[in-house]
């Protein structure tokens, strides 16, 4: 009976290290050893790991000072008598049939490595990574097809033949201390030496996504240049290797992936200046062995961009700060308004935190408005790149530019609210530090502004970092959201459902700083979300919008480590302050005597933040969420008549503590139903789902489908 080997390197992991070992404690293949490597941790991890030795004579541990990633792995690999060696991350988690299903793989089809796909996210569990370009199920040499080493590296969801890594040139980590990213050579060199390759298509590994993670560092400058050193190495010292590449662009594609990877990776433009003349330097190292050949390469974007780096890193870091505003250039006309339209002077808050990346096209695209009678000011929230370099660079150059900085750290609000003080214009406008201003928005808004108007709302564009394949079902939501469907002007408390579909980002909208100043409304500092509480808000007294089609404005998509991806990533503690806000807006309409007015307007957000809260929470807050939301629903006394669900939540206190909700709310989940007031609860999920669909119809279909749940229900009891 085969036995494999499972390999855990630990380093400060107290946290996480009792899930991992747990689930490998718990694996239906049980011919196993499983050795930790403590690489001297200096919270509890070494205990923990001790009890687990203790407890089950498969686990051994090896205690030893720090001394990195690679060389704890490497004298765990030293210590393997496995026949099969598996490897997982000390705050990772697997499922318990993982190894037998990968050995079990790996025996039939005589494989010399087998992976599988994984869960991964914040809390490992929120999508599948599937490396869909990778054939499943299908035994084939790597090397015959070159798809295979474009995938991440991910060592852990990989099962090795152990003679795979020991003859002939053993196989092990660059032992580089304080190094990040050593998983890159090691995949590789595993790559081109395996014969026999197979990717299962099952998802049997939970990656965590950790942002405290040392490979998250943006410090580390040049780990991925040492690992393309030690592939060059691995390669050059190979006959057959040497001129499988020679004939091939597979190694520029390869290292492409992790250049651009690397740069956007990069916070300050110093650090990544630094890495494109190394990365160059290497580049031209690599063609002079023979072995970085772009051949057909050189006519794809792709080849270009290493072209690029290896003439000039410079030039290619100049273009790469530009690309936002040549992509925006096609939405400009250069109109510019006579200086007659031009006498109200408009100011311009821009907000920064660690934009360096951005900041100098966001930047540009204000100073470059053809209206030109504006103040730029550039609010700083105490960033820890070179933010300040960049903006400081601009003003010496446009005397229209003020820089102001927050005492600490505060959030988005508190910068903004800033911003609003030093504001001398008549009209304001929002931009983040990320996003930018098409060419004309300032002209566009000014143009649409009436003296009757209070806010004139437009159109945005949505900028995809990394291209719009990554985004999913984003790209469509977006287009919906961010798009005015027709010119008008609305009366958003007479026609707050018109109102209700606009978007609510604070940026692509020109206010009136006298509205803003005179009520005192401000972003709520310490809340997320903070764009639709001020939106709002601000509706409530001046309700007056206009509507306009015409796009003003490029937002920033991002991928990871904003507050919308973490949204939609259902990281705890996000979500739920969308229902949050709801306690600023009321305290706001009552210091300002307009309970009547806040009355319509929260009568028709309690709905709609309710279900934003519930649809981008994880499990663990919906106890919390259903406690707010009951608070708030008692405090301000909703009238819930008109919606089955929130009138639950009225009465969610007296329920067994928010399960019947939940188990509703996983409707399509399989489960045994056992108790008649969880079906009672699913229908009235589903039909509250139609009722909201359907909001926009007459009063009288309304009380009808109303009539219609009651009738139901009460049959359903009976």
């Amino acid at each position: 009976m085969e036995k494999i080997s499972i390999l855990v390197p630990c380093c400060n992991v107290e946290k996480y290290v009792g899930e991992c070992l747990e689930s490998i404690k718990k694996q239906t293949y049980t011919n196993l050893e499983v050795i930790c490597i403590d690489d001297g941790s200096k919270d509890s991890t070494g205990i923990i790991l001790d009890k687990y030795v203790a407890l089950d004579n498969r686990f051994r541990v090896i205690h030893k000072p720090n001394t990195g990633y690679g060389d704890s792995m490497n004298k765990g690999l030293e210590s393997c008598t496995g026949d099969y060696i598996g490897i997982v991350e000390s705050d990772d988690w697997v499922e318990p049939e993982m190894f037998e299903t990968m050995l079990r793989a790996a025996k039939e089809n005589d494989l010399d490595l087998v992976r599988c796909c994984w869960y991964e996210g914040p809390t490992a569990t929120e999508r599948i990574n599937d490396q869909s370009w990778v054939k499943k199920n299908k035994v084939f040499c790597p090397l015959d097809r070159e798809d295979t080493f474009f995938q991440q590296p991910s060592i852990w969801v990989s099962l090795y033949r152990r003679d795979l890594l020991e003859e002939g040139r053993k196989i092990r980590f660059l032992p580089t201390p304080g190094a990040s990213y050593q998983d890159t050579s090691f995949a590789f060199k595993v790559y081109t030496k395996s014969k026999r390759f197979m990717m299962l298509d099952k998802p049997l590994h939970h990656y965590r996504i950790n942002p405290n993670s040392s490979v998250m560092s943006t410090g580390k400058v040049y780990c991925i240049v040492d690992e393309w050193e030690e592939m060059k190495r691995w390669i050059c010292e190979d006959v057959v290797l040497c001129k499988k590449f020679s004939e091939t662009s597979l190694f520029a594609k390869v290292c492409y992936g992790g250049a651009i990877w690397n740069y956007e990776r990069l916070s300050t433009h110093v650090t990544k200046l630094l890495f494109l003349r190394r990365a160059s330097r290497f580049f031209r190292e690599a063609k002079a062995a023979g072995i970085f050949n772009l051949f057909e390469y050189s006519h794809s974007l792709e080849g270009k961009t290493i072209l690029s780096v290896m003439s000039s890193p410079l030039d290619y870091h100049r273009n790469r700060i530009s690309e936002r505003l040549v992509f925006m250039a096609k939405y400009g006309d250069d109109a510019v308004l006579p200086a007659s339209a031009q006498e109200d002077m408009i100011s311009v808050v821009m907000t920064c935190y660690n934009t360096s990346k951005y900041i100098y096209s966001s930047l540009m695209s204000v100073v470059r408005q053809s209206y030109k009678n504006i103040e730029i000011i550039c609010v700083d929230d105490c960033s820890l790149d070179d933010t300040k370099m960049v903006v400081r660079h601009l003003m010496r150059k446009d005397s229209r530019i003020v820089w102001c900085s927050t005492e600490k750290n505060s959030g988005l609000s508190a910068s903004r609210n800033l911003g609003i003080g030093h504001c001398r214009g008549k009209y304001i406008l929002f931009v983040d530090g990320d996003d930018c201003l098409l060419p004309n928005a300032i002209a566009d808004l000014y143009a649409a502004m009436s003296e009757d108007d209070s806010l004139v709302n437009a159109s945005a564009v949505v900028y995809y970092e990394g291209g719009e394949t990554r985004y999913g079902s984003l790209v469509e939501g977006d287009k919906k959201y961010y798009k005015i469907k027709e010119d008008k002007c609305i009366n958003a408390l007479s026609d707050i459902d018109e109102a209700c579909k606009v978007h609510v980002s604070a940026w692509g909208k020109l206010w009136r700083l006298s509205v803003i100043r005179d009520n005192g409304i401000l972003f709520p500092e310490g809340l997320l979300y903070e764009d639709a509480c001020f939106f709002w808000k601000y509706l409530c007294v001046a309700p007056q919008m206009r509507l306009l089609t015409k796009p003003v404005c490029l937002y920033q998509r991002h991928l990871v480590g904003s507050i919308m991806s973490d949204t939609f990533g259902k990281k705890s503690g996000f979500a739920i302050q969308h229902i949050l806000i709801l306690d600023d807006i009321f305290r706001f309409v009552q210091k300002k005597h307009l309970e009547v007015i806040g009355r319509t307007v929260l009568g028709h957000l309690y709905e709609p933040f309710f279900w934003f809260a519930v649809n981008h929470s994880p499990e663990c807050d919906f106890d919390s969420l259903l406690d707010n939301m009951c608070r708030i629903l008692a405090e301000q006394q909703a009238d819930t008549s008109a919606s089955p669900v929130l009138d639950y939540v009225t009465h969610y206190k007296e329920t067994s503590k928010g399960k019947l909700f939940i188990d509703a709310y996983h409707e399509g989940r399989t489960m045994q139903v056992d108790n008649q007031d969880t079906v009672r609860y699913r229908e009235l999920y589903r039909l509250s789902k139609k009722l909201r669909k359907y909001r926009k119809l007459t009063k009288v279909f309304a009380a009808t489908s109303a009539l219609l749940l009651m009738l139901l229900l009460i049959g359903m009891m009976i």
